[in-house]
């Protein structure tokens, strides 16, 4: 795993990415928009509109990390976040989509919705694509945070994670369900002694940021 620098901590573009990628200001954003979009659209009765921008995001969500975060272009900004991101699995800005591209994802998306449809079902669909944002950015940000004890689901995402950041990083790409990595040939599954491996890789990198944090801010 690559070795944290002074620049992924120190930039102004890193002090932009920290305002832009606080936890509680896109969570109250995004239920705002959610509420917004059902008190004024009705948009809860639409509940196909809603699956369907649930699975839309999950598939963006893949398709991002998978094509675009992971895209070798040295030009590519996005990559170079994501790169960060790697170096520093547990610092948050590093880890999550800013408030405008996830917006830009969901009117973008809920547009190409509207334009054959022609009805209010795009407020349903874009409510889908904004909870299931949620649910990604929580699922992502709890993979690498949360620490002690868990079971179910909590930690088979925990452990489909960690794969793909201390074990293989062409591996499971997804967040909140494993379900396009399995159709598309990417999903990789560990054992118990695998898991311990890999939580041990996560503690010592969580250790080299606190140090890293440590310094910098000094």
């Amino acid at each position: 795993m690559a070795t944290a620098t002074t620049t992924d901590f120190n930039s102004i573009h890193e002090r932009a990415l920290r305002l832009a990628t606080q936890m509680p200001l896109i969570t109250i954003a995004h239920v705002a928009f959610s509420g917004w979009l059902l008190v004024s659209h009705s948009a809860g009765s639409y509940w196909y509109g809603i699956l369907a921008g649930i699975v839309t995001l999950t598939c963006v969500e893949y398709c991002l990390h998978r094509f675009l975060f992971h895209s070798r272009d040295p030009k590519s900004l996005l990559a170079a976040v994501h790169r960060r991101h790697h170096r520093n699995p547990s610092h948050g800005p590093h880890g999550i989509v800013p408030i405008p591209m996830s917006f830009l994802i969901v009117y973008t998306f809920s547009m190409l919705w509207f334009i054959p449809t022609q009805t209010a079902s795009w407020a349903g669909f874009a409510l889908g694509m904004s909870l299931a944002y949620i649910a990604h950015e929580w699922t992502h940000f709890l993979a690498h945070t949360a620490r002690g004890n868990k079971s179910g689901i909590a930690r088979f995402m925990q452990r489909y994670h960690l794969v793909h950041h201390f074990d293989d990083s062409k591996r499971n790409f997804g967040f909140v369900v494993p379900f396009w990595d399995m159709a598309l040939g990417t999903y990789r599954a560990i054992d118990a002694t695998e898991e311990a491996r890999l939580l041990k890789r996560q503690d010592d990198a969580d250790a080299v940021l606190a140090r890293r944090l440590a310094t910098t801010s000094r």
